[in-house]
């Protein structure tokens, strides 16, 4: 096991180390016969494809979220932001808006949480 102080670790160096223990792993389990190269071929297309296209709905939903907000349609807004918020909790966009959406109704307290889960999110 390795260990790495928390100063050395800073965004470039996580990336790497997360390159390493995924070709760590497929080492591993190419090692124990379990697993061929086929699959991976075979899974790691559909996920970037679900991804992306994951990506693309969130996007979509912000987009409809941010007219009913601007339509004053904060139900509907505060609706969509949450089912943004469904697929990344840590969505800022969406939890800034979010918060926008309940500090126009008046939900102030609610919407402090809101922002306030920003600054909590690990950079």
């Amino acid at each position: 096991m390795l260990n790495i102080s928390n100063n050395f670790v800073n965004a470039s160096n996580k990336v790497t180390i997360f390159s390493i223990t995924i070709i760590l792993l497929l080492s591993l389990l190419l090692a124990l016969e379990s697993f061929s190269i086929s699959s991976l071929t075979d899974f790691l297309p559909t996920q970037i494809a679900h991804s992306q296209s994951e990506l693309q709905d969130v996007d979509a939903l912000l987009d409809k979220a941010d007219s009913f907000y601007n339509q004053q349609k904060y139900s509907e807004a505060e609706t969509l932001y949450d089912k943004v918020l469904g697929i990344d909790p840590n969505d800022i966009y969406a939890l800034s808006g979010k918060g926008d959406v309940l500090y126009a109704q008046g939900k102030y307290q609610e919407a402090i949480t809101s922002y306030d889960r920003i600054l909590s999110i690990d950079w």
